[in-house]
């Protein structure tokens, strides 16, 4: 092999044509590679906490800043409560297949997962997908999708997930491997912390605080795989009650005092902190940020079957020069969505025979054509179209142009036509929805 070198005599102009050359090639080498992915799970924020979706007392200046460089959903449903939506964002499969209707007792209380409940066992993850077409996975945060008869390890790993860094909730999900000594304990995820990360308990002090660290180990995973592309499935532990103390916004080694808006806030100091990452490393352009929620915030929707308080949380996606900017979306998507959508994005594909629920919203992602979905499913029977609502109690509503749950009327047993007629479609599809195969 030659290897060429320059003499001082080369012209400058050449020179520059060389290198402006390998510019290119090394644009177009980027230009080929697959898009990053960080999905971004808050754990318990309903879309009328944020700035984006007209709050002016939480400042979210960095989820805000995703909403006017990307677009916003206006209605994207998840389920009303924490562990069936982390399992249908994965597995794009509804609660009528996995069996997730409600929070599973083995994951909060120490006890055995049912086989039947076993993710790993029953279903693919989008994840796994990923991986397969050659992808770096990293899951961090809130899991809560394992019993005590479940090694979590090798349950993430089962599911698609090269690393991790979670917090195992309590003592009693931990492995004999992991080497824990303490007593049978629930642990921190604020402040002294307890995480799994690797397969190594991290026991951190009482001025540690868990969302700082998983974001330490977040970017410490992006810089090692800058060079190829990764997803990180990120579950936020952030503004889950009991809301206790944060770490000051602009005074380090100070803490607010414990709130609500303290947590959203500094929810969305750790998004900004992620986003800056890629920046710096200058990934910003070629990473898909998606950023929403798993159910409504606390007191608000939170396991509420009413309407779609418990459902509807935000849903803002942001990659510059891919994503339109600052558009704001009527159309209905729901957390089934997320797996088709994210391997479309990708260039890859679901794997043959799997069956799922969702609808890659990727055409819409990209400014092209798209017809959208006529229906969304929450759980437990909560339904909506454009105009009508089924919630989990059985009531329809009219909810007119309205996507903010206001002034919504209740039309249920109403002798209107049109309110028949969106009843007699809410039964057909429910009907259909029972004979989906798990």
């Amino acid at each position: 092999m030659r290897t060429l070198l320059f003499s001082g005599r080369l012209p400058l102009a050449t020179a520059a044509l060389f290198f402006l050359a390998i510019g290119f090639a090394q644009g177009a080498d980027q230009a080929k590679r697959p898009p990053n992915f960080l999905l971004f799970l808050a754990d318990d924020l309903s879309a009328k906490h944020t700035g984006c979706y007209g709050n002016e007392t939480y400042q979210t200046p960095h989820i805000d800043a995703l909403a006017r460089q990307g677009m916003r959903f206006e209605t994207c449903w998840a389920t009303p409560i924490c562990s069936p939506t982390r399992a249908e964002i994965l597995t794009g499969r509804y609660d009528v297949r996995t069996g997730w209707k409600w929070l599973v007792q083995a994951t909060f209380m120490c006890t055995a997962m049912p086989e039947s409940m076993m993710l790993e066992k029953h279903h693919r993850t989008y994840p796994q997908m990923l991986q397969a077409a050659g992808y770096r996975t990293l899951v961090t945060g809130k899991w809560m999708l394992q019993g005590t008869n479940q090694h979590p390890m090798q349950q993430l790993a089962a599911m698609g997930f090269d690393e991790h860094c979670i917090w195992p909730i309590h003592s009693c999900y931990l492995p004999p491997e992991v080497g824990y000594q303490g007593p049978s304990t629930k642990f921190s995820r604020y402040w002294s912390p307890v995480l799994l990360s690797n397969g190594k308990l991290i026991e951190g002090t009482a001025e540690q605080y868990g969302p700082d660290l998983i974001a330490e180990q977040t970017i410490d995973f992006i810089r090692r795989h800058r060079d190829e592309p990764f997803c990180i499935h990120y579950c936020e532990m952030l503004p889950h009650l009991p809301a206790p103390p944060t770490p000051h916004l602009t005074q380090p080694g100070k803490t607010r005092p414990g709130s609500l808006k303290g947590n959203i806030e500094y929810a969305d100091a750790v998004l900004g902190r992620l986003v800056a990452a890629l920046e710096e490393m200058g990934l910003r352009d070629n990473t898909i940020i998606l950023f929403t929620g798993d159910n409504g915030t606390p007191k608000y929707g939170k396991g509420s079957l009413q309407q779609e308080e418990g459902v509807r949380v935000p849903l803002v996606v942001s990659c510059p020069g891919m994503i339109p900017e600052g558009v704001a979306t009527r159309q209905l998507v729901d957390f089934s969505d997320m797996m088709p959508t994210l391997l479309a994005l990708a260039g890859a594909k679901v794997d043959p025979g799997y069956e799922h629920d969702g609808s890659s919203f990727a055409p819409l992602l990209r400014g092209e054509e798209f017809t959208g979905r006529p229906w969304i499913y929450g759980s437990n029977g909560m339904l909506r179209t454009d105009r009508w609502l089924l919630d989990g109690k059985g009531q329809l509503w009219d909810c007119g142009d309205r996507r903010d749950e206001k002034e919504y009327r209740d039309m249920t047993g109403s002798a209107d036509p049109a309110a028949q007629a969106a009843q007699k479609e809410f039964d057909t599809i429910l009907q259909e929805l029972r004979t989906r195969k798990r």
